[in-house]
């Protein structure tokens, strides 16, 4: 369901798409970003996975077997505790051929062995089906469904208490099942995109380490997003874009964090020659709650996603974003979080890529005194031995701080991993 913002824009897309709809039968697009290829995105000649054809489809299995090593599996300030998680994870991946439209359909699963702390064993589990229906020139149409398993990670600020006697027993389990839909409407210099997402969160109850129950029926909600953007062309490599995301979310046994919201902004996206292309924005965010008791959550929104090629072995990417999200804390309506990254990927040798990057997040919730700090290191190298055979290794290092009156704990985590991916 589109708001009216919505709906207004896109009405008055559409005239200027239909006078522009000769020219976006043309094989270029002023859209289209794909002048440089990063690191991570190209593949050596020799390396290509080859896949399994089935008729008209595109088989690609994937194994990861991986070993790390984390010296804080509960993220306590004090007296931790090490341990070695060993973890194996299929998965397959099904496309279609087809010169137009296309079909996919996914199953990834991921098992996680703690060698000493059983109890901390998770199974992940994600499948899906998407597809793409062409209709003219550069326009297209997306639909999909998502189904998942999935666990809570020890280090989630949803999970920390500030005594461990509070803290759950076992990662918190939950199911999400999501629908989405998109709209690609291209014209020659106007780009419009319209998409609609559901999302609805199942969260298990679980025991706390002192005994108790922690119900988490309270966190089941659903939410609905709608977005609404349009780009205009100043260039083939540059375009101006206005862009408002809604949202919608409803809690299923209180309605006390039922709320609803925006993030409008005004943009850029840019190819520009062989140094820089991404997408980046700046606006305002805001959620207002049903419950009066809770003040709303505003603020300055900013997201960036942007890439710079000092050479055609390197790759810089940084990225931004200012999002709200939600809390199974009853003092507090919500907090906003703001995240940025910085990451470099070089291409040391034809089959060996090494990468580094750091990251800081903020929490700053809305209703008690209390705000987190997040930072993040990440050091790692990843070796093709060949188009069926990879080895990947990295170092984290996390390090939260949390202040205020309604402080939970602070800690610092070091993970070393190693996996080993097999694909066809």
């Amino acid at each position: 369901m589109l708001s009216k913002s919505a709906l207004l824009v896109a009405t008055a897309a559409v005239p200027a798409f239909l006078i522009a709809g000769e020219a976006s039968a043309q094989s270029t697009s002023n859209f289209a970003r794909d002048r440089n290829v990063s690191v991570t995105e190209r593949i050596p000649a020799g390396y290509e996975p080859l896949g399994l054809r089935v008729g008209a489809f595109n088989v690609s299995p994937t194994l990861g077997i991986g070993a790390e090593a984390n010296d804080n599996i509960y993220y306590t300030s004090q007296g931790k505790t090490h341990d070695m998680i060993y973890s194996v994870a299929p998965a397959i991946s099904v496309t279609t051929d087809w010169s137009r439209h296309a079909l996919t359909a996914k199953i990834n699963t991921q098992y996680n062995a703690f060698a000493k702390h059983s109890e901390e064993n998770t199974f992940f589990w994600d499948a899906g089906l998407g597809g793409r229906l062409d209709i003219h020139g550069h326009s297209f149409a997306t639909a999909g469904v998502d189904f998942s398993r999935n666990y809570e990670p020890r280090y989630s600020p949803n999970s920390l208490t500030s005594s461990l006697a509070n803290d759950p027993a076992k990662p918190i389990k939950f199911d999400v099942e999501q629908f989405n839909s998109g709209l690609h409407l291209e014209g020659n210099r106007l780009l419009v995109t319209l998409g609609a997402d559901y999302a609805n969160y199942n969260y298990f109850d679980v025991r706390a380490n002192n005994g108790g129950l922690i119900d988490q029926d309270i966190r089941d909600y659903h939410w609905w997003s709608w977005t609404t953007r349009a780009d205009y062309a100043i260039s083939p490599d540059t375009s101006i874009y206005l862009v408002y995301i809604g949202n919608d979310r409803k809690y299923r046994v209180s309605d006390t964090h039922d709320s609803h919201g925006y993030n409008v902004g005004i943009g850029a996206s840019l190819d520009l020659t062989n140094l820089i292309r991404g997408d980046f924005d700046v606006g305002s965010i805001k959620q207002t709650y049903k419950n009066g008791a809770y003040k709303p959550i505003t603020g300055t929104s900013f997201n960036a996603n942007i890439q710079y090629f000092p050479t055609e072995l390197t790759t810089v990417s940084f990225n931004a974003s200012t999002s709200v999200q939600e809390t199974p804390d009853q003092l507090a309506s919500g907090y906003l979080q703001s995240g940025t990254g910085l990451r470099v990927d070089h291409e040391l040798l034809r089959d060996l890529r090494l990468f580094a990057g750091v990251s800081m997040t903020e929490d700053k919730y809305k209703g008690e005194d209390r705000k987190d700090n997040i930072h993040g290191i990440n050091l790692g190298a990843n070796y093709l031995f060949s188009r069926n055979l990879s080895l990947k290794a990295q170092y984290q290092y996390n390090k939260l701080s949390s202040r205020g009156s309604a402080a939970i704990r602070s800690y610092e985590d070091n993970l070393f991993s190693v996996t080993l991916g097999l694909q066809y």
